[in-house]
């Protein structure tokens, strides 16, 4: 697809390169997982803009030893 919109063929093996190789991509279920391991309710994806994703999660209120954020 990008290579249709006119970029070098050099540039796409060093983006498809980097992205194989310094980009952590992490299936949504694990990305909710992980927030609501840290003290989280209900993790909401409610924004994507290619691979950035925006999330959104009240806490889930104090527990022993922590204060409520």
């Amino acid at each position: 697809m990008m290579g249709a919109a006119g970029h070098p063929q050099e540039g796409l093996a060093r983006m498809r390169k980097a992205y194989a190789e310094d980009v952590a991509v992490l299936p949504e279920t694990t990305v909710a997982s992980i927030i609501a391991s840290g003290g989280f309710d209900s993790p909401v994806r409610f924004f994507q803009a290619g691979l950035i994703h925006g999330w959104f999660a009240r806490t889930a209120g104090p527990t022993q030893g922590r204060g409520s954020v």
